[in-house]
C-alpha cells in the first residue's frame, strides 16, 4: 500500500518493518487495533493496518504516519 501524505511518500513495500502491535481487544471490538510499524526511507515513521471505530485506524485498512516517539511505544 502507498499514499502521498504532506509531501511524503508512505510506501509499505519500500519500508522497514520495525514492529507490530496488536490491541488486547477481540477484533470485533470497537477499540481493537491491529498494525505493522515502519520506517519510510525519508526517516519518517507510520503504521499499516485495520482497527475499529473508535482507533486512529477509524474502522478501515490505512496508512497512518505517526511520530518516532509513538512508532517506539507501540513497539513496547
Amino acid at each position: 500500500m502507498r499514499i502521498k501524505h504532506t509531501g511524503y511518500i508512505y510506501d509499505t513495500e519500500k519500508s522497514e518493518i520495525i514492529g507490530f502491535y496488536v490491541s488486547d481487544e477481540a477484533n470485533d471490538h470497537p477499540c481493537y487495533m491491529s498494525v505493522t510499524i515502519y520506517r519510510a526511507s525519508h526517516g519518517r515513521y507510520f503504521l499499516h493496518g485495520t482497527g475499529g471505530p473508535l482507533t486512529p485506524m477509524k474502522g478501515r485498512e490505512r496508512i497512518l504516519p505517526v511520530s518516532e516517539e509513538v512508532a517506539l511505544q507501540l513497539c513496547l
